[in-house]
């Protein structure tokens, strides 16, 4: 790990605030991950709250997906495939870039 790149750990959520700070800082970190007791993932936010996953019940995610749009709310496995046909097609097209555009 880069010794300049900040990182706190795993934290125990143990007060309101702890959850505050979490809050506050979450959306502006590189990786911000939230799992529930049993070690689920149950939030995450990556590069700067640009990718934000979270953990849905069938009527949460209704409910999102009308606030958001179906287009924008994307479904974890379809987001991976997504991804790795980009990273093979940069692999076949000779590309040393890390990210690539994924077609919508």
């Amino acid at each position: 790990m880069d010794p300049d790149y900040a990182a706190t750990g795993v934290l125990r959520n143990a007060d309101t605030d702890l959850w505050a700070a979490f809050v506050t800082f979450a959306p502006y970190a590189y990786d911000a991950t939230v799992w529930d007791l049993d070690g689920r993932r149950i939030a995450e936010l990556s590069d700067e709250g640009t990718a934000i996953v979270v953990l849905l019940t069938s009527p949460q995610r209704e409910a999102v997906r009308r606030i958001v749009g179906p287009r924008r709310l994307v479904p974890l496995e379809e987001w991976n495939a997504r991804h790795r046909l980009a990273r093979r097609m940069l692999v076949l097209d000779g590309s040393e870039s890390d990210s690539a555009a994924v077609p919508q």
